[in-house]
């Protein structure tokens, strides 16, 4: 059975986290849910690298890189969810073309205590358990 992952998809997976920890770098004022977010998106982004680079490897076997490569772009699809889902926060609590007044910093604040936070932890669980699930398969697979 083919899946039908190359290695293209594989780079805009890595490129798609990339993006969304930029745009996490860009919101200073989440406090710990916000760094922690980072840091396992990196992990998670090293791991698409690391996928990648076991697609020229002879001696791992082609299903356990299509396995392999089928949990990357499940991950990145609910990088890409949760993307689409914060950006209707963002455009709820506005961006103010002047530049950020302390009100507009408490609306921002207010904003990710109240949606973006919650959202996040999701996030940084789902990727938790499909990097676990990568782990394991490449640990069996002896990678």
């Amino acid at each position: 059975m083919s899946f039908g992952f190359s290695v293209g998809d594989l780079i805009g997976a890595a490129n798609l986290a990339q993006r969304l920890i930029q745009a996490l770098r860009g919101s200073h004022d989440a406090g710990e849910d916000y760094r922690a977010a980072i840091t396992e998106l990196g992990y998670t982004q090293q791991a698409f690298f690391h996928v990648i680079n076991l697609g020229s490897d002879k001696n791992l076997s082609r299903a356990t890189f299509q396995s392999a490569s089928c949990i990357v772009m499940g991950s990145i699809d609910i990088i890409q969810e949760f993307l689409d889902r914060t950006k209707k926060y963002d455009k709820r609590l506005g961006r103010f073309s002047a530049g950020p007044s302390g009100l507009a910093q408490g609306f921002r604040k207010v904003g990710w205590a109240l949606f973006k936070a919650e959202d996040m932890k999701r996030l940084r669980a789902t990727l938790h358990v499909k990097l676990t699930a990568l782990g394991v398969l490449l640990a069996a697979a002896n990678v």
